[in-house]
């Protein structure tokens, strides 16, 4: 209780991440819910998408009662919260990192998609698996020559 007056940039960087765990535009949690609930949808499974969608309008009560709590209710010591300076950089990086997934979601996953394939083509070049081209994977982490 209180914890908006008490820590006042933790608290919204909290807010955030409970609006993200909602579903609520722009985070990363509504676009995770959004293309979860479209592949469940395009593999006929429109039963799960409901059940997740009312799973989500549940959890606006529990995560939004928090929110209330934080910045509408007083706590009983008013004295505020001393957070190191890496805690308070850590909070706000992880609370950015919700927005632009959310904002940005394209761009970030082009960017997982460089890292990716540079990181495919490094461990190709480290193994040499261009020198085994036509063969598949014994599942020890060796090869055999594909039949």
């Amino acid at each position: 209780r209180g914890f908006g007056h008490r820590a006042p940039i933790e608290a919204i960087c909290l807010t955030i991440c409970l609006v993200s765990l909602i579903g609520i535009p722009p985070t990363g949690g509504f676009v995770g819910k959004f293309l979860l609930m479209k592949v469940a949808v395009g593999a006929s499974m429109v039963w799960l998408a409901i059940v997740a969608g009312l799973n989500s309008a549940i959890s606006v009560y529990y995560y939004l009662r928090l929110v209330k709590n934080m910045f509408f209710e007083t706590a009983d010591d008013e004295s505020l919260i001393d957070l190191s300076g890496l805690a308070r950089w850590t909070v706000g990086v992880m609370a950015l990192g919700v927005l632009v997934l959310g904002i940005r979601f394209a761009s970030a996953a082009e960017w997982v998609k460089k890292i990716e394939l540079f990181h495919g083509s490094a461990h190709e070049q480290v193994h040499g698996v261009d020198a085994l081209e036509g063969a598949t994977s014994r599942g020890d982490g060796t090869a055999r020559e594909s039949e």
